[in-house]
């Protein structure tokens, strides 16, 4: 992962705290975790990542670098009419607004690219309960 998609992902991680995005993990070792994104602490080493309701295969909890992590994401082409209609009421014109990135981060679409780079993973049809 280059320092470019690192800034990315961790940009993208960042804004959407607030709204419980999913996360699979693959540390080193190949063991695989799942859990909900609740926090981040920063080191000069390394960033370690915490979570919350982590289910771990190899059923321990170790701190995770964010090269080891991809966020579960919508594709943008995903989006319903009625999310559609939703989204365009908080633009302005033609452009996004701060209340849309807000929206499309509670949403969890990708609207960064972060899937085309490989840098996530689709989520399942059902897997954030939005309404």
């Amino acid at each position: 992962m280059t320092q470019e998609e690192k800034s990315l992902l961790l940009k993208d991680l960042c804004a959407r705290l607030p709204y419980g995005v999913i996360l699979n993990i693959v540390n080193e070792d190949s063991a695989v975790a799942y859990g909900t994104f609740v926090g981040m602490t920063r080191s000069q080493k390394h960033s370690c990542l915490i979570y919350e309701d982590l289910i771990c295969i190899e059923g321990v909890l170790t701190p995770f670098r964010l090269e080891e992590v991809k966020p579960y994401l919508r594709p943008m082409s995903s989006m319903t009419e009625e999310e559609e209609f939703t989204l365009n009421e908080t633009r302005c014109y033609t452009q996004f607004t701060l209340e849309s990135y807000d929206w499309l981060n509670a949403h969890h679409f990708d609207y960064r690219g972060l899937l085309e780079k490989g840098l996530a993973l689709e989520a399942p049809e059902d897997m954030y309960d939005i309404k």
